[in-house]
């Protein structure tokens, strides 16, 4: 049995905005919800850390930011890995991340990262700021991941761009997900995998992926 997370992750000041939904999968394919609950960042962090293996977890903040930032932040000295990337980026306080991020750009603009521009149009930058959840969302978030790979280095994969050093049935597979995207990527209208969260009928968009999840 899997056990399957979903985390909507928040990066509000107030750290009281993320959610997490946690079920296991059975060997015949049947996902049982077992919870739904609100957690602090550093609960989620708690959890990754003593969840019972194998698991997988979609989290859906940016795992990573535009290689030219990171390498802005760092002397615009190389990055070879992502976590190249987590150890820059949680020597910061956020402050000091925003001032970054402010500088940066300032002179070449909210940069994409590689993937998301060739694959996802529809996605923001990680260093998107008319979001206003967006920066300390990918702040934090990175922290988080930084903090789990010193501590538990063996327990994590993020495929396909790091491997676990331990078997696969006692490890946590994080995925960094869009819902949006995902939503687009199965066949639903942009009205909805657009407008699910703040729309006027946004109760009624989510009721409809719901039942439309059943048949994608």
């Amino acid at each position: 049995m899997t056990t399957i997370i979903g985390i909507d992750f928040s990066g509000a000041k107030s750290d009281r905005n993320t959610w997490v939904a946690q079920g296991n999968l059975a060997s015949d394919s049947v996902l049982m919800l077992e919870s739904a609950q609100m957690m602090r960042r550093k609960d989620v962090c708690e959890l990754l850390a003593s969840v019972s293996t194998p698991t997988v977890a979609a989290i859906d903040f940016p795992f990573g930011v535009p290689r030219a930032f990171a390498e802005f932040v760092n002397g615009d000295a190389d990055i070879e890995s992502m976590r190249d990337v987590w150890l820059i980026l949680a020597a910061l306080s956020l402050e000091e991340f925003i001032g970054a991020r402010d500088e940066f750009v300032g002179r070449f603009g909210e940069l994409k990262r590689r993937g998301d521009a060739r694959h996802f149009a529809e996605s923001f930058s990680p260093l998107h700021k008319a979001n206003p959840n967006m920066i300390p969302m990918t702040y934090y978030g990175i922290r988080m991941l930084h903090n789990l790979h010193q501590n538990y280095a063996s327990r994590w994969v993020v495929p396909p761009l790091l491997s676990a050093d331990g078997a696969s049935d006692k490890t946590v597979t994080l995925l960094e997900s869009m819902p949006g995207a995902f939503l687009k990527a199965i066949g639903f209208e942009y009205a909805v995998y657009k407008r699910y969260k703040k729309a006027r009928n946004a109760l009624t968009n989510r009721r409809g992926i719901l039942d439309g999840l059943a048949t994608k």
